[in-house]
């Protein structure tokens, strides 16, 4: 798993920073329209698809596991596309999709966040990332008559909070498995 946090540490960086954009994009435009906020869901899940692709073949040597990824992200771009062709979905078609993405995302990451403080100690961003996917789902999936309003927070919230979790988780792996750079001002032994 050290071999594939070294590897992939840029994929959770790419994937915080477009939740985060998400989320914010998702709360300062409250006036959107059903479609536009489809469409823009759709963009998510179709990138955050095509990443997971990415990094399950980063860590396919490293991983016993990467395979999840590899499945986990086809089915994601194919909401995304479903999301795009369709935007004139209902909301309960929205709310469907998202609610079954984020109860099962949330607990491969959990799931993943257990493996991984097995390389870091202390590690919890993705557990982070884990739990507010499962709220998110739990929530959408006990009130299906939400509002329009009232999704577009709890998508942009879970945006920004599921983003900065992942950049933090990002930045930690980085700092943790990135080569050690040798400066002029190192002793030479």
């Amino acid at each position: 798993m050290a071999k594939t946090c070294t590897e992939c540490w840029w994929s959770f960086l790419s994937r915080g920073i477009i939740a985060v954009l998400f989320g914010v994009a998702a709360i300062l435009h409250q006036g959107l329209a059903l479609e536009l906020l489809v469409l823009l869901m759709a963009a998510f899940f179709f990138v955050d698809g095509v990443l997971s692709i990415i990094a399950s073949f980063g860590a396919r040597g490293a991983e016993t596991r990467w395979w999840i990824s590899l499945l986990a992200g086809p089915v994601r771009i194919t909401i995304g596309i479903v999301a795009a062709l369709w935007p004139q979905a209902t909301l309960s078609t929205v709310i469907s999709m998202f609610a079954g993405w984020a109860l099962i995302t949330g607990a491969l990451e959990i799931d993943a966040a257990i493996r991984l403080r097995r390389v870091i100690a202390g590690e919890y961003f993705l557990g982070f990332c884990g739990i507010i996917s499962l709220l998110s789902g739990v929530i959408l999936v006990a009130s299906p008559e939400i509002s329009v309003a009232a999704l577009v927070w709890i998508l942009g919230i879970y945006g920004i909070f599921f983003g900065i979790f992942l950049l933090s988780l990002g930045f930690k792996l980085k700092r943790e498995f990135a080569p050690r750079r040798i400066s002029f001002a190192d002793p030479v032994t």
